[in-house]
């Protein structure tokens, strides 16, 4: 008698020890660099809060598989073993060993047969599982990584706003274009009416600073938000502050 053991080894049906590796893929986004002067980082236990939850999906799975195995083997057996007696009893009901012996073979590998194609379609089943687990998996982190990316913008865009919204926050920004335009005859500085005063205060300073030539007239202009300011020269005009700054961070991050 064939043992149940290798039917299911011989139909490639695992058994409950037998144990598959999958190999996932998780990228960790941060917005390290996304602002120049302070660097900052995304809590590394958001990331994995998101990663445990992922790996839960691929843990599920195997579980499932672990117990349609587990299910299969069981009722190999019991399928063994009914295909065994009902040849017995088929074959003893004929009276002679030929209808014994044909009776038991028939019966056998009918039964057999099932047991085979039941336990190869658990098997198939129990693999669809895992892969549809790492496919969700996949997606999950994809859209967990588009929501960390999110995340990280709406950060940077809060500690941005929060400087340069302050007066040293812009004056810093217009001081670098000044000194690299150094050599132009005019400057005029267009913001809002929150900057005009902190600005006035620093242009006999830029002027001694880097030895301008040239004057700086500072204007109001109601169409710009505060924590911006645009900066007209002779060789054309420079954007700088708050809108400027997360259109580039836009533009590296998404």
């Amino acid at each position: 008698m064939q043992s149940s053991y290798s039917v299911i080894k011989n139909n490639s049906v695992l058994n409950a020890n037998d144990k598959r590796r999958i190999d996932t893929f998780y990228e960790h986004v941060s917005k390290e660099e996304s602002i120049q002067s302070e660097p900052q980082k995304i809590d590394d236990s958001i990331v994995e809060s998101y990663k445990n939850i992922g790996e839960n999906i691929i843990k599920s799975a195997k579980q499932q598989k672990e117990t349609m195995l587990s299910k299969a083997y069981e009722e190999a057996q019991q399928i063994e073993k009914e295909a065994y007696e009902k040849a017995y009893d088929e074959g003893s009901k004929n009276g002679y060993e030929d209808g014994y012996k044909q009776g038991y073979k028939e019966s056998y590998e009918k039964h057999i047969e099932q047991a085979t194609l039941e336990a190869n379609a658990i098997v198939e089943n129990a693999s669809n599982i895992l892969l549809d687990a790492k496919k969700q998996y996949e997606e999950y982190l994809v859209l967990k990584k588009n929501e960390i990316v999110k995340l990280a913008y709406n950060m940077a865009e809060n500690i941005v706003k929060e400087k340069l919204e302050k007066e040293d926050g812009i004056i810093n920004l217009l001081e670098e274009v000044i000194e690299k335009s150094k050599e132009s005859s005019t400057f005029v500085i267009k913001c809002n009416k929150n900057h005009i005063e902190s600005i006035e205060n620093e242009i006999e300073k830029w002027k001694l600073k880097f030895a301008l030539k040239g004057e700086i007239f500072v204007l109001e202009d109601s169409s710009l938000e505060s924590g911006n300011a645009v900066v007209e020269k002779q060789n054309g005009k420079v954007m700088v502050g708050l809108d400027i700054g997360l259109e580039k961070l836009r533009e590296n991050l998404f």
